[in-house]
């Protein structure tokens, strides 16, 4: 979870520094740095859910063998 959430928790930290503890909106116009700081939060936690849907939801409902993308072979479960 601290591997996972880490590069969010550090931009979030990095948003209150530099915008303080308000809300602003994504207007890269007026906010620049809110802004970008702001979407790569998002990119993290999106991210995340990505490796979590891939590496636990994926293993328990795939029926199939996983395929691993760098060969494009079938590899058993847990050694992707």
């Amino acid at each position: 979870m601290i591997c996972n959430a880490g590069v969010a928790a550090e931009l979030a930290l990095i948003y209150m520094i530099d915008s303080g503890c308000a809300e602003y909106p994504v207007d890269f116009q007026q906010r620049y740095n809110a802004s970008w700081l702001s979407v790569a939060v998002l990119g993290a936690i999106a991210c995340n859910c990505g490796d979590t849907f891939a590496s636990e939801i994926g293993s328990v409902v795939g029926s199939s063998e996983p395929w691993l993308l760098l060969t494009f072979r079938q590899v058993p479960k847990g050694l992707c």
